[in-house]
């Protein structure tokens, strides 16, 4: 069965990023770009859910699937780090995705997929195809970038009172349900909220602006 909000996500995430690599070349504010790259990121993800859907999976398409999903969130920690101006922690953290990314992608290229399991579950298979000793290393950066994500943009909203640090939150939120319903079973369910965590994240993204707190 062909699904069509994984489609839906993709093009939002397609028209979000353009949207923020325009807004990057007229101000050059290092955030939107770091925003345009974690839409990206998520428009992989959601093309190989729709192409999952529609013709099943390959082990190819399903390894890169699964790469750039913890890279999402990581992209999104950054992001708002940059967008507070913690440079130090921006780069920090950009520099311990670096050696996890690279880590899990050597675990990936010789992983074992479990193949009755992608044409199970299709489009809602999430990690459950993967090995455990490469799924050891998704919450590693998860965790850590989820936690980030959600005390900068508490941070920023307290300090600026800004409608982008309370879509972030919302949006982080809302992806944190759909993840828990699909290990649940519920895969339908999570491609929806996919979409309207997609399209909070873009919003959130595009109205972002360097702030000074109210006196």
């Amino acid at each position: 069965m062909v699904y069509p909000a994984p489609l839906l996500s993709s093009i939002a995430s397609a028209v979000g990023a353009a949207i923020l690599l325009r807004q990057y070349i007229r101000s050059r504010r290092l955030f939107k770009l770091v925003f345009a790259l974690q839409l990206l990121d998520m428009l992989v993800g959601q093309a190989l859910e729709f192409y999952a859907s529609a013709s099943g999976w390959s082990v190819a398409a399903y390894k890169v699937y699964y790469f750039s999903s913890p890279l999402s969130a990581a992209l999104l920690a950054i992001g708002v780090a940059v967008l507070l101006s913690r440079r130090k922690f921006a780069a920090g953290f950009t520099l311990y995705t670096l050696i996890v990314a690279v880590v899990l992608a050597l675990r990936l290229s010789g992983a074992t997929v479990d193949v009755t399991r992608l044409e199970e579950l299709g489009p809602f298979v999430g990690g459950q195809a993967m090995p455990e000793s490469v799924r050891v290393f998704s919450p590693i950066l998860t965790i850590p970038s989820g936690l980030a994500i959600f005390a900068l943009s508490i941070i920023g909203f307290r300090r600026f009172k800004a409608p982008e640090y309370a879509a972030i939150i919302a949006g982080n939120l809302v992806f944190m349900i759909a993840g828990g319903l699909l290990r649940r079973g519920y895969g339908e369910a999570f491609l929806w909220l996919e979409l309207l965590a997609t399209i909070i994240l873009a919003y959130a993204f595009i109205v972002s602006r360097e702030r000074k707190a109210a006196r």
